[in-house]
């Protein structure tokens, strides 16, 4: 069994011993979003999907990502 880690409880307590897993850049998992959800929207919501993508990305683009904005390095 994993390792359990001192300080913690519950669902969390075997977090740390758990492998990492890739975090796909924000742009290609919209991307993904969109392509998944087409069939299943019609016009009018696939429109507003489309909409609140491109709104996500603007947001996006103006935002400083978590490390630029508390000066930490990302964990490997």
């Amino acid at each position: 069994m994993a390792e359990k880690h001192p300080g913690t409880s519950g669902m969390f307590a075997f977090q740390g011993s758990l492998p990492r897993l890739p975090v796909l850049p924000l742009g290609e998992t919209l991307r993904k979003f969109l392509d998944r959800t087409a069939l299943l929207l019609d016009a009018q919501d696939r429109h507003e999907a489309e909409g609140a993508v491109l709104s996500l990305k603007k947001q996006r683009r103006r935002t400083p990502s978590l490390p630029a904005r508390t000066g930490q390095r990302p964990s490997a």
